[in-house]
């Protein structure tokens, strides 16, 4: 790919950036915080970790960041300065320095012909042992490679350049120790060919004779072995890298997962992977006590919110950089603020329906006749008294459902004044927007909500706003996307994303069915006059039958009645349509609850407020109800 592109927000996965030049100027590597403080506190080498998320957030990028060739060239440009915070970051985890690469990452793409072996006629422990053959191969091959890449030498020309002794010398009959690095990659190579030429061929397998393995020897053969190039010792750290394992078959991936958690020894070894791959129970128990350690792409950004909007804001800064045409920015091209004159009349229309019904109710009750006097008379703009007064109305409301005395007092304004909170500002903000059919989903701060912590949201969203900007420029316009331009591409993109789940995800009706159910539930629940769920609810937690204590046991998953309802809600966390959260409320000490919040499109589709807090318990034979299709 060439360093520049007309609509770089349209480039949406890593491996479709050819260039590591142009890879490493979009590349954000915020994330790499959490490496920092993981290698800190000593738990980010020597260890298994396992790299999750929903589709698009990032994995095969982060893992692409630790490759040969990204590192070697970053460290050929070491003074650029807009790899300077990547390079930073690198440091702080040692894995370059300004004289060398530290490390030497192997990473094997699961997506690599693995499944295949599924078709050859053999019991399930040959076919086994053939794909930790084709696995050992490859780690041998791409390491092989990764060292001449290190070291700024021609493959496989120099192959010969390479030595390699090991202690492990019982796997490998073909090749004696020490041998050179030709060797055992046409060792390698060969027994590659041989699993394939039993896939392609029809003879029996017995007269083709593929090696077979029993173990995934070269893990260690490869960290423990005396390696030299060019009669120089190479003692840098290795990190093995499997990515996208959930595109191996199931079989596949669990004698993978099962023999690196009990065989993984002192080994760096990451595992990315999709959250479609883990089993309902593992999507939906709690991550305590797996053998592991575990990184969530998106759950990682749920308690560092801010984090995230650097990250895309880092993001959408460089690859408006790299466009062909002249619209370097994009959130300064985003209008944040609604345009008050063009909308004049639409809050003047929705203080009148306020005051109106905050009249009705002062004839019944004088309690109030303070505050409507302030309303009516308090120095603001024609947006500034509609928040004002429908923030009043939640408050009267508010106060009419309290317990009433039977003396009633007028209440000072004062009080309404330490009452409008920047909750209620936003709950009224939302109920105008509404009623009076005004932009709510616009501005770069909301577009950083919707995008519900995943980064190819995020540019999903942000290639069709900056294709706007294009348009305009092409036109001669001004590049500024109003309010209600945003809102009209926002809502677009959120239809056709309702659409494509019917061909994307699992159970794609009952799901559809369930969200639709939930919504219909939340609306109502965000729409009450008291608005009691501040900032709206978006989200539920089960509950048990006959109790007010919420479901900590996750006993349910284990009850059969409910395996409609687990697949329903493991794919929507697999698929990021539900976001799991651990919420801590109640009394100190008390249990968390896992609460499950809409992906923030789905407000968007559902007319739904963007905040998080809203939530509400519901009894999983109420949710069962919902997967219900008649």
């Amino acid at each position: 790919m060439s360093l520049r592109t007309r609509n770089p927000f349209k480039i949406r996965r890593s491996e479709k950036i050819d260039s590591d030049s142009t890879f490493l100027r979009i590349y954000s590597p915020i994330i790499l915080e959490d490496f920092a403080e993981r290698h800190k506190d000593d738990k980010l080498w020597n260890d298994l970790l396992f790299i999750r998320s929903s589709p698009g957030a990032g994995k095969s990028s982060l893992l692409r960041i630790f490759e040969p060739a990204t590192l070697v060239t970053l460290h050929n440009s070491k003074s650029s300065p807009q790899v300077k915070d990547l390079r930073d970051y690198l440091k702080k985890i040692d894995v370059i320095d300004n004289d060398k690469v530290k490390l030497l990452g192997v990473c094997l793409h699961c997506n690599k012909n693995y499944e295949i072996l599924e078709d050859l006629h053999v019991d399930d422990a040959k076919k086994k042992r053939f794909f930790f053959a084709l696995i050992n191969a490859r780690i041998v091959m791409t390491t092989l490679r990764g060292l001449l890449t290190i070291k700024r030498l021609s493959f496989p020309q120099d192959l010969d350049k390479i030595t390699i002794n090991t202690p492990d010398t019982n796997f490998i009959n073909d090749v004696s120790f020490p041998c050179t690095g030709a060797l055992l990659y046409d060792w390698a190579i060969n027994v590659e060919k041989k699993v394939y030429k039993a896939l392609d061929s029809f003879l029996p397998i017995d007269q083709i004779q593929p090696e077979g393995h029993s173990e995934l020897f070269t893990l260690r053969l490869l960290v423990n072995a005396e390696i030299k190039i060019n009669n120089e010792a190479f003692n840098e750290r290795m990190l093995f890298m499997f990515d996208d394992a959930h595109k191996l078959s199931g079989k596949q991936r669990d004698f993978l997962i099962k023999y690196i958690i009990e065989q993984r020894n002192n080994f760096s070894i990451w595992v990315s992977e999709r959250l479609e791959a883990l089993t309902t129970e593992e999507n939906l128990k709690s991550y305590q006590g797996r053998d592991y350690n575990e990184l969530n792409l998106e759950a990682i950004w749920q308690t560092r919110e801010a984090k995230f909007k650097s990250i895309v804001s880092n993001i959408a800064f460089r690859r408006a950089a790299i466009s062909t045409e002249d619209v370097p920015g994009f959130d300064e091209n985003l209008e944040a603020n609604i345009n008050e004159e063009v909308f004049k009349t639409n809050y003047q229309d929705a203080y009148e329906k306020s005051i109106t019904r905050l009249n009705s109710i002062s004839e019944q009750t004088t309690k109030f006749n303070e505050w409507l006097n302030y309303v009516r008379t308090e120095d603001c703009s024609d947006l500034e008294r509609a928040i004002l007064t429908r923030s009043t109305e939640i408050i009267v409301h508010r106060n009419l459902s309290e317990q009433q005395t039977a003396m009633e007092m007028e209440i000072p304004s004062a009080v309404l004044k330490a009452s409008i909170i920047s909750q209620i500002e936003n709950a009224a903000e939302y109920f105008i927007s509404l009623e009076s059919k005004l932009p709510y989903y616009y501005s770069f701060d909301k577009l950083v909500q919707i995008s519900s912590f995943n980064i190819d949201q995020f540019l999903h969203f942000a290639g069709e706003l900056y294709e706007a900007m294009l348009s305009n420029r092409i036109a001669r316009k001004a590049t500024l996307i109003t309010t209600e331009e945003q809102q009209r591409i926002i809502m677009r993109v959120v239809n056709d994303k309702w659409k494509e789940l019917s061909t994307l995800i699992p159970y794609s009706e009952v799901v559809k069915k369930f969200l639709q159910k939930f919504h219909e539930f939340a609306y109502k629940e965000s729409n009450r006059p008291t608005f009691p769920y501040a900032p709206g609810v978006t989200g539920f937690a089960l509950k048990p039958p006959a109790s007010n204590k919420l479901i900590q046991d996750e006993h349910w998953l284990d009850d059969e009645v409910f395996i409609q309802l687990s697949n329903v809600l493991s794919t929507c966390v697999s698929f990021n349509l539900l976001e799991k959260r651990t919420v801590n409320h109640g009394k100190k000490g008390s249990d968390p609850t896992t609460v499950y919040y809409l992906n923030r499109w789905l407000c968007v589709r559902f007319n739904l407020p963007l905040g998080y807090g809203g939530w509400r318990s519901i009894k999983p034979e109420d949710l069962l109800k919902w997967t219900k299709i008649t």
